[in-house]
């Protein structure tokens, strides 16, 4: 397994969700899930699914200022749609003492593996836990309620690229999606957390690679 950034010749361009690596498109994480039919949002009104991706891309923006430091909770308390969500965040971390690296949250990344290449942009890699109880993670932010399949195998795609580190280190990598929500839960919670443990999810994501990467060969994407 290999990865590539920004040093080595990754580039991302927001404009059509493209990314490059020296000069060669590759295809994203998203793109997998859905060209192998894990995720299928064809009968949902297109701007409906451009305001809502508006919508978390904003909300991720301002937890990785929270994440850094750069974020006055109050300043935000106007925005209530956005304070809520990112409060929500900032809930998460505290109660799992999270601590980020930061040099992989919101940063593009492509991995190499069994030959084939993809792309993605990290939301959340860290660790969690205290004394001898710490783990690393990767944390998948999502803005929506409902907790998807697809979530699970998108985690398993993301952890790829750190399963050598955590090898070394000889640490556990555990795999989170954080659940950011408009209303506290009976506990004052504004999120929901659910770890991904299915040992099937990593062989899943990689036949979808393989999978999309025939469809790509036969030009049938």
């Amino acid at each position: 397994m290999e990865y590539f950034r920004e040093a080595d010749g990754l580039k991302f361009t927001e404009e059509g969700h493209r990314y490059e690596l020296n000069g060669q498109r590759l295809i994203s994480l998203t793109q997998i899930l859905s060209a192998a039919g894990l995720v299928d949002y064809s009968a949902v009104n297109p701007q409906v699914l451009e305001d809502k991706a508006k919508f978390g891309t904003k909300v991720h923006e301002y937890c990785l200022w929270l994440s850094k430091g750069d974020l006055d909770m109050d300043d935000l308390k106007p925005y209530l749609k956005y304070w809520n969500r990112v409060e929500g965040w900032r809930q998460f971390i505290e109660a799992f003492k999270f601590k980020f690296d930061l040099d992989w949250c919101e940063v593009p990344v492509a991995v190499k593996v069994n030959g084939i290449s993809y792309a993605m942009t990290m939301d959340c890699y860290g660790s969690y836990g205290e004394g001898e109880n710490v783990s690393l993670a990767v944390v998948e932010i999502k803005t929506c309620c409902n907790q998807e399949p697809s979530h699970q195998i998108q985690t398993a795609g993301q952890a790829i690229a750190f399963r050598n580190q955590a090898e070394s280190l000889q640490m556990p990598l555990k795999r989170f999606a954080v659940y950011l929500q408009d209303k506290p839960d009976s506990g004052g919670r504004y999120y929901k957390v659910q770890e991904h443990t299915e040992r099937m999810d990593e062989k899943v994501f990689l036949s979808a690679l393989a999978l999309t990467q025939w469809r790509i060969n036969h030009k049938l994407l």
